[in-house]
């Protein structure tokens, strides 16, 4: 059985880690280890994002308006000036959380963001394909393009690691990915049954793929 028990969240300045239960897992579980990317670094592992990329997503998701996108358009002139700026504006929370993990974070060829701190991380969110990719954002609700990994994305992404998913995600995986979260959950608990909805999606997802 997987254990995950032992990941925690990357902690960053002034911002609060959210879990939006209404979305399901969609706190990152970017982890820390002694193993550290050099300086400079993480660009092996990715690309950096531009600000166009930032301010699409950040009003894709309503974080930032059509007016506050115009006005940061003009103040903000250098990536490095994105989570001051939308910490200014909106204080802590996800738009600030998004904008901490753009502006440090790099973006990985199957559409991951992710910050480099822990190069076991990156390397095993890295190994998703960009359908699976998909499909657990599907799922889950959420967008792995600004940092949102979630619970789902990094079972998977260990369990590949480990051998114990070989190939790409599929319905032959799904009950080793519910009995995990079974074990894992809190019956009766708020998450636990939005997990229960989030698996009862990725199974219709899954099964959907089979049939073609």
């Amino acid at each position: 059985m997987i254990n995950v028990g032992s990941f925690q969240g990357t902690s960053m300045p002034n911002v609060r880690p959210h879990v939006s239960t209404a979305q399901g897992f969609q706190k990152s579980m970017e982890t820390t280890s002694s193993v550290t990317v050099s300086p400079g670094g993480e660009e092996a592992w990715g690309t950096k994002v531009d600000l166009s990329y930032m301010f699409d997503k950040l009003e894709k998701h309503g974080f930032i308006n059509a007016d506050e996108r115009a006005y940061l358009t003009q103040k903000v002139t250098e990536r490095s000036q994105i989570y001051k700026a939308i910490s200014d504006l909106k204080g802590p929370g996800l738009a600030a959380n998004a904008a901490y993990k753009m502006q440090e974070g790099v973006l990985l060829p199957n559409g991951v963001l992710t910050l480099t701190n822990d190069r076991r991380t990156v390397q095993r969110l890295a190994q998703l394909t960009r359908y699976e990719v998909q499909t657990i954002e599907a799922a889950q609700g959420s967008d792995m393009g600004i940092g949102q990994i979630g619970m789902l994305a990094t079972t998977v992404a260990l369990s590949k690691e480990k051998g114990i998913i070989s190939g790409e995600l599929g319905l032959k995986d799904f009950n080793m990915l519910k009995n995990w979260f079974k074990e894992n959950g809190k019956p009766g608990s708020r998450e636990f049954i939005e997990t229960q909805e989030m698996l009862s999606k990725l199974y219709d997802l899954l099964a959907s793929k089979d049939k073609h």
